[in-house]
Formats: structure tokens, C-alpha cells, sequence
């Protein structure tokens, strides 16, 4: 019987650790050469091992579906780890770094960076692995209502999208690199269906004059090769 409590108890402390939201993340965000994609894709992929053996939790690369650019997704475990300039470099070395980046900004046209918060507000639903359908809502706020924003999510939208299937959505909030009252929302779908699904079920809540002053929807399918979850 002990064992068997110890064994409940070390399978759900993994089970937690899996779901863990990190509380920073970096959101890469590049225009990619219509004729360089293949070398992007190359490029990112090359640095899945690196990430990985640099400790990260997990990275995912996105290409767009409706969209018009590339995106990637790592944890931040620590801002001072920006101190010294772009973490990466250091886990690849200077020399092995600068090659890879003089090959890496042939493919692309711009590349920005965001770095954006958890805000507390998660459905995390779905078991392990990574759904490869993302649908990433931006969001920028009015300066006085982030609270009322947040508990609408909270209260109204998080629970019809949750009763509607969906599985798994997060909500950040912007640090730097973009509109400190801007949110990046993303939900997880197995299925273009489902994210349509969602989408409806959104468009049918009742709104807040003022209360968003824009938004924009994108979709992105994981390229799997590039991406990595521990």
C-alpha cells in the first residue's frame, strides 16, 4: 500500500511538472524570404539540439497558415541570462554562433523579438504532447481596464471556450519588445475544426465597448523537426 502511495505521488509530481507554466517566454517573431524557407526552417532546426542541451523546457517553431510570418516559443527561465547579450550565443559558443547567425539572416527579412509574462489565466486540459494547431489572438488594451480584460477572460471566456472542448490556452501579458498593455492569448488544437470551432464561440460573447482597442488573430502549424518539449 505504501508503495503504491509512493507511486501515486512521484507520478503526479511529473505529472505537474509537465504542466507547469514557464512565467517568461520569448516569442521570436520573423518575416521570412519567400525563397529562403528552407534555409529557415534549416537554421531552426539546428538549434533544437542546442536549446535542448542548454537545459530548456521545451521550444516550439510555428509556420503560419494564416498568417504572414514565422514564429518560435522558449521559456525565459531567468531575464539576467539576457545580461550578456543573446543566451543562445553563449550556449553555442562566439565563432559557432556568428556562423550559424551570418547563415540564419540570409532567410529573413526582420526579426522581433517579444518577451511576455503569464498572467495566471490558463486551461491546460489536454494530456502531454504538443498540439500542432496554434491560434495566437493579440490584443492591446485600454490602459485603465487590463483588470477588467483579464477577469472577462477569467470569468466569461475561459469557461465557454473550456465547455466548448478546447484543451489548452494561455494568456501573457507583455514585458518588452511591444505594448505594455498588449496580450498574446494562444489556444492548442489538434484540428483547423476545432480552432474554427473556438473562434464562433468568441465572436458569439457579448463585447466591451472600448475595451480592446485592436486585435488580431493568426494560425500556425508546429514544424515538428525544429521543436522539442522535455
Amino acid at each position: 500500500m505504501k508503495r503504491s502511495i509512493l507511486l501515486m505521488t512521484i507520478f503526479a509530481g511529473v505529472a505537474l511538472a509537465q504542466t507547469k507554466t514557464p512565467d517568461i517566454v520569448l516569442y521570436g517573431i520573423s518575416e521570412v524570404k519567400p525563397e529562403m524557407v528552407h534555409e529557415w526552417y534549416a537554421a531552426q532546426t539546428a538549434l533544437r539540439d542546442v536549446f535542448r542541451n542548454g537545459g530548456q523546457e521545451f521550444r516550439y517553431v510555428y509556420a503560419p497558415v494564416f498568417a504572414t510570418k514565422y514564429i518560435t516559443i522558449t521559456p525565459i527561465p531567468d531575464l539576467s541570462q539576457w545580461d550578456e547579450g543573446i543566451p543562445v550565443q553563449k550556449m553555442m559558443g562566439g565563432e559557432a554562433f556568428e556562423k550559424w547567425a551570418t547563415q540564419a539572416r540570409k532567410g529573413y527579412t526582420s526579426l522581433t523579438r517579444v518577451a511576455a509574462r503569464f498572467t495566471g489565466l490558463a486551461i491546460r486540459d489536454a494530456p502531454g504532447g504538443t498540439l500542432p494547431i496554434l491560434v495566437l489572438t493579440r490584443s492591446i488594451v485600454d490602459p485603465d481596464r487590463t483588470a477588467e480584460f483579464e477577469a472577462r477572460l477569467k470569468d466569461v471566456v475561459m469557461p465557454a471556450l473550456r465547455k466548448a472542448g478546447v484543451k489548452r490556452m494561455t494568456v501573457r501579458r507583455v514585458i518588452f519588445g511591444g505594448a505594455p498593455t498588449e496580450y498574446f492569448i494562444t489556444r492548442s488544437h489538434s484540428r483547423m475544426a476545432e480552432a474554427d470551432r473556438a473562434n464562433e464561440v468568441v465572436r458569439q460573447l457579448p463585447r466591451k465597448p472600448g475595451l480592446v482597442l485592436s486585435s488580431e488573430r493568426t494560425v500556425y502549424r508546429l514544424y515538428q523537426p525544429a521543436s522539442f518539449t522535455k
